[in-house]
């Protein structure tokens, strides 16, 4: 009996014991539900202060001297910091210190530069600086400079100060030939007198310097640093920002916040746009007021609409195959849900055109007339319909809108026209095309978008009877290959770095090629006024010169001008203090999330 009674009184009390088990199973897992809900609508909320941003492609580089394109940029703006930048919320734009104290004290003759720099900046910590705090000094800009000049670097950002800072070409030159010098030569132009002063010496006046000195290029990097990654800043960032780099792969680059970053604050004046649209709420607040960036490599506009539309992305710029949908009173509208998303546009500094390699015996310096019925063989407006969904507008000249010396009445020597494409076709000896060999498009990107670019194009021109080949290339490929001078025809755009026209005449000088005048575009009377131009500071002769250099570029046709771009941006109704701009990168610091 007794064995049996233990038995069943064991039993008993193991019952006991599973319901009490799970009695305190059921309350852990209501509290993991009640937990889970709380982080997800805390997330929801955007409590954590952190956002997802689209990017439409891999980022080449994260180095300095190399980042050139917008999605490069976008990237290092966030954790670099060059002397200067342009006040966030005033237009025109008005060039403010950042890493400087003041703006540039400037000699009686122009050729002097004397630049203070704040104190007491710290750098993002690194193993490179032996567990101290290191801050900047007048000379890591040196440094970063000499990175610009040296030679076997090929640096992008070489073209601002090529042949205007004394001793410059000089550097670049040795180091060309004995890489090993970049420690133990220096530009004789740069000096530092001490830890807080920049001295720049120039061979002639430079007017738009100050310009320069707000782009990315000009950052300051510690020679430790260099040491450290032996001159390959590729991969990694340590900059002074208010965001230090946390992570990178193929999909993603994480950014978070920089929390012994300096005391800085978000604007406490703006212009009409500003005051009208609550963009100054946050005005004299401390900033940056996000913890984290992560950048979502995409390169789908659906993909990225389906992210957006399930909280996957905070800000978008609206897909250009996609942008009806985003649009009201358009098909596809209903998609927005205005209690959740906002819609906003900006007007861009952006122009688009096709353009021909002049070097190529087909369409290149000797076939003008070539280049001119491909010139009226384009349907512009169907072109701003169909590839822009009439969001562009059809472009009357080498400059934007908003840019000293855009001529709203100047009007192109070529229209839509295609009889007189095919007169012109016949009098280069290839009526209807026939003789003429295939020419080879080489779309800019990999996207839908760019890929229905190129068949557009290859279907205007066969109605004249010009034959295409549509290549597709990535954006790292079309980059490799224009900069090189192994592209045919292409659609080409630029974003401008600053508001100037010298920045996109400049595509157009020979000395850039190879480079970024992917056309190798080469006119002599174009080369000398430029050189004019970038030394002249009268507004007048400044427009004049412009002028002329546009008329010249419009006679041999090295680009024809497709169209003015215009921005649509998504964002979630949590974002606040957003506004976007061609060439103020750094915006983040402003931007803060807040859903209440």
């Amino acid at each position: 009996m007794y064995p049996t009674t233990n038995k069943i009184m064991v039993m008993r009390l193991s019952s006991r014991e599973n319901r009490r088990f799970i009695i305190i199973m059921a309350i852990l897992s209501a509290m993991f539900v009640l937990a889970s809900f709380l982080i997800l609508r805390s997330i929801g909320r955007k409590d954590s202060k952190s956002i997802n941003v689209a990017m439409t492609a891999k980022i080449n580089s994260l180095d300095p001297a190399i980042a050139f394109n917008n999605i490069d940029l976008t990237a290092i703006s966030q954790t670099y910091e060059p002397l200067y930048e342009y006040h966030y919320l005033k237009r025109p734009f008005k060039v403010i210190p950042l890493l400087a104290q003041d703006l540039p004290q400037i000699s009686n003759d122009g050729l002097t530069y004397t630049i203070r720099i704040k104190e007491n900046i710290p750098y993002h910590d690194h193993p490179a600086f032996n567990g101290k705090r290191r801050f900047v000094r007048a000379s890591d800009f040196i440094t970063q400079i000499k990175r610009l000049a040296y030679g076997p670097m090929k640096s992008n950002g070489k073209w601002p100060f090529e042949g205007k800072i004394v001793g410059f070409n000089e550097f670049s030159a040795l180091t060309d030939s004995n890489p090993h010098s970049f420690y133990k030569q220096d530009i004789k132009g740069l000096s530092a007198p001490d830890n807080r002063t920049l001295v720049i010496k120039l061979k002639k006046r430079v007017p738009l310097l100050v310009y320069f000195l707000t782009m990315n290029f000009v950052v300051p990097v510690p020679v430790e640093i260099i040491r450290y990654y032996k001159n390959d800043l590729s991969k990694n960032m340590i900059g002074t920002g208010p965001f230090k780099f946390a992570e990178k792969d193929d999909e993603k680059l994480v950014l978070t916040r920089f929390k012994k970053y300096r005391e800085s604050t978000y604007p406490v004046n703006g212009d009409r746009y500003a005051n009208q649209n609550e963009l100054l709420l946050a005005a004299g607040k401390k900033i940056p007021f996000l913890d984290m960036i992560s950048f979502k490599i995409v390169n789908d506009g659906a993909r990225q609409w389906k992210m957006f539309q399930n909280n996957n992305l905070d800000i978008l710029q609206a897909p250009r195959e996609l942008i009806t949908r985003f649009i009201s009173n358009t098909p596809g509208s209903s998609e927005i849900d205005h209690e959740k998303m906002k819609i906003r546009y900006f007007p861009s500094l952006v122009n688009r055109w096709l353009a021909f390699n002049m070097k190529d015996k087909v369409v290149g310096k000797k076939m003008y007339l070539i280049r001119k019925a491909i010139a009226h063989s384009i349907d512009y407006e169907s072109y701003i319909r169909k590839i822009t969904k009439n969001t562009g507008l059809i472009a009357n000249s080498i400059l934007t809108p908003g840019i000293p010396g855009y001529d709203p009445k100047h009007r192109p020597n070529y229209h839509y026209d295609p009889k007189l494409a095919r007169k012109l076709l016949m009098q280069a000896g290839y009526p209807e095309g026939e003789g003429l060999p295939a020419i080879t498009y080489s779309t800019r990107t990999d996207q839908k978008i760019s890929i229905f670019e190129g068949e557009f194009i290859k279907n205007q021109l066969s109605k004249i009877g010009i034959k295409i080949n549509v290549q597709v290339l990535t954006f790292k490929q079309f980059l490799m290959l224009g900069r090189t001078g192994q592209l045919q025809m292409w659609t080409d755009n630029w974003i401008y770095d600053y508001p100037d026209a010298e920045n996109i005449i400049q595509l157009l000088i020979s000395q850039n090629h190879p480079g970024i005048n992917k056309s190798a575009y080469w006119n002599h009377d174009v080369d000398q006024l430029y050189q004019k131009l970038i030394h002249t500071s009268d507004s007048h002769e400044r427009l004049a010169i412009i002028k002329r250099i546009e008329n010249i570029v419009y006679t041999e046709l090295p680009w024809i001008m497709l169209s003015y771009e215009r921005d649509y941006i998504l964002t979630s109704k949590c974002i606040k203090n957003f506004r976007k701009s061609s060439f103020i990168r750094n915006y983040f610091k402003y931007i803060d999330l807040n859903c209440r």
